[in-house]
């Protein structure tokens, strides 16, 4: 799971984007770790997966439900689709 992880952010560092995601999205399937949903969460933003960014966050929240951070991370994608309602919640 650790080389899946180390992948993703090597490749994400290296403008991959696709692979980043793919290597996140297969370390999630075998640990679901804050800092794996906050990874992908980016990438999926960076690709312009907004939806995707939106649904993995959500996840962390449920999850995690006293993360400040990932709220505000939500909140900000929530800004960015332009969808005031959810950010408020």
């Amino acid at each position: 799971m650790d080389i899946l992880k180390y992948d993703g952010i090597r490749a994400q560092r290296m403008g991959q984007t696709a692979y980043a995601i793919r290597c996140f999205e297969q370390a999630l399937a075998l640990s679901e770790e804050k800092e794996l949903f906050t990874l992908l969460s980016g990438s999926y933003v960076q690709a312009g997966r907004m939806d995707d960014a939106r649904h993995t966050l959500s996840r962390l929240t449920v999850l995690f439900p006293d993360d400040v951070e990932a709220r505000l991370a939500l909140a900000q994608v929530c800004f960015m689709t332009e969808d005031y309602t959810s950010m408020d919640d």
